[in-house]
């Protein structure tokens, strides 16, 4: 499925890159020295540049933990924006080539304990277990980011909403990688829980507004906390599903 945005200027269009686990991808990240890694799907190596660009020069998170273990299991979306050179009613071919210019994730469940957040970094509690799956397992919406240039456009929505579009017509899909993991720790005769709609994400303190105006609440009870530097809050929504897998 793909999303398109149209301003005066600019034509956006979303690209779905599937999770490499299922593609069999093997994902690197892109240097300058390799900036098109050629196991990489092209849309990741893309998303990769973009997330570099805003978590980690503008935002001074490690580079060493931007691509990280939920990489090869979850979907992502890139938006890429052609600049519009024609008149309405002429030739599409008039239309600049496109570059990328905005990024979303979505993992799918399980997902770490949130006890694992809150706790000191120097003193990790080896006691925790690596995903929890005892409580009702959801979606989380990760990495989304826009390029400074492209901000102010309702690119953060168009991917919020393309993200949610998605897992809503593909339950199926999102129960499969969980029931993966489940058997990929031993988890699978535990009575594991599906996916019912619940999407969840960690919304940095400054952007709680934006996700707020998209619906989701804030879960008071999660606290704050730290991550790379900057405090988050968890905040959900509820998917209205259809009764299928």
């Amino acid at each position: 499925m793909t999303e398109t945005k149209n301003t005066p200027e600019y034509t956006f269009t979303t690209r779905l890159q599937p999770p490499p686990l299922t593609t069999s991808t093997t994902i690197l990240y892109p240097t300058p020295e390799n900036p098109d890694p050629a196991t990489n799907d092209p849309v990741f190596s893309d998303g990769m540049r973009i997330r570099h660009a805003v978590f980690v020069e503008e935002q001074h998170c490690s580079a060493e933990n931007e691509i990280d273990s939920d990489d090869e299991r979850s979907w992502q979306w890139v938006i890429y924006a052609s600049k519009n050179t024609h008149s309405p009613g002429q030739d599409e071919s008039n239309r600049l080539e496109s570059f990328p210019v905005g990024i979303i994730r979505l993992v799918p469940p399980p997902h770490a304990p949130h006890e694992a957040l809150l706790q000191d970094t120097t003193s990790k509690n080896t006691n925790l277990p690596k995903y929890d799956f005892s409580h009702e397992p959801y979606v989380k919406i990760t990495r989304l980011a826009v390029l400074p240039d492209f901000r102010g456009h309702g690119l953060s929505k168009l991917l919020l909403r393309t993200a949610e579009d998605w897992a809503r017509d593909n339950r199926g899909a999102i129960n499969e990688m969980l029931r993966r993991v489940a058997r990929d720790e031993g988890q699978e005769d535990q009575g594991i829980k599906e996916w019912n709609g619940l999407v969840g994400l960690h919304a940095q303190v400054q952007v709680e507004e934006m996700y707020r105006r998209a619906g989701y609440e804030t879960d008071h009870h999660l606290g704050t906390w730290y991550e790379e530097g900057i405090l988050h809050v968890g905040m959900f929504k509820r998917l209205r599903l259809e009764h299928k897998t």
